[in-house]
């Protein structure tokens, strides 16, 4: 199954609010398996919000 997530962007993404968030933390890198466990998170969400989706209407909506 192709990815939802445009990894490079996600990456940097992260590496950023990190250096925000704690600035004296030095994280420089990001794993595979967080980027596998955002994408099934994401996943998840977007399989529940259809899910819930009532029987009449055409746009999908949260």
């Amino acid at each position: 199954m192709s990815s939802l997530l445009n990894r490079a962007a996600l990456k940097r993404y992260l590496l950023d609010r990190a250096q925000v968030i704690r600035p004296h933390h030095r994280l420089s890198r990001v794993s595979e398996e967080t980027l596998e466990w955002l994408e099934n998170n994401l996943r998840n969400q977007a399989s529940e919000l259809i899910r819930r989706h009532p029987a009449k209407g055409s746009t999908i909506r949260p």
